[in-house]
């Protein structure tokens, strides 16, 4: 239950965090994302009793575009800690994803079964983006061994530029 518990956190975390700007959308001020992201990385775990478990991730992936107008890709990665108390999931993290040198920096919650996400800095063309957006996990992957995790997730949201 342990590792199914911070698998399909990691899962929601960290794929409404990044999305990828289409083409004739760079030439907007703002617009959708809607993606697929699959990520692999670390989990570490502290358990206290079955009911008082904490942790920390350390996750790599690509993003790929939904949209039929984008086909450009985005790699990432993010860093965050996870909880699950007394029934309760929560988690925090941080991400960064990069094309062609240009970056988004993000945060990603989850609490209960909700994940969101909230655009905090870009640099290159995505200097002064924000937006929002949200995440689900698109199935549940075995764990390949103690300690590694690995996932997809479906993210949508919206951005704006200055």
């Amino acid at each position: 239950m342990q590792a199914k518990s911070v698998m399909l956190l990691a899962m929601l975390l960290v794929f409404a965090v990044i999305f990828t700007v289409s083409p004739s959308a760079e030439a907007a001020r703002e617009g959708k994302w809607d993606n697929t992201n699959c990520w692999a990385g670390e989990e570490w775990t502290l358990t206290h009793s079955e009911q008082h478990r904490a942790g920390t991730y350390n996750i790599t992936g690509t993003i790929r575009s939904n949209l039929p107008d984008n086909d450009l890709l985005q790699s990432f990665q993010c860093a965050g800690v996870w909880s699950f108390i007394e029934g309760e999931f929560t988690s925090n993290g941080y991400c960064e994803s990069v094309r062609d040198g240009d970056k988004i920096f993000s945060k990603t919650s989850r609490v209960g079964s909700t994940t969101t996400t909230k655009l905090l800095h870009g640099t290159g063309r995505f200097a002064g983006i924000s937006g929002s957006g949200t995440s689900e996990s698109i199935g549940q992957f075995p764990t390949i061994r103690e300690g590694k995790i690995q996932g997809c997730n479906r993210g949508k949201g919206t951005w704006k530029l200055p």
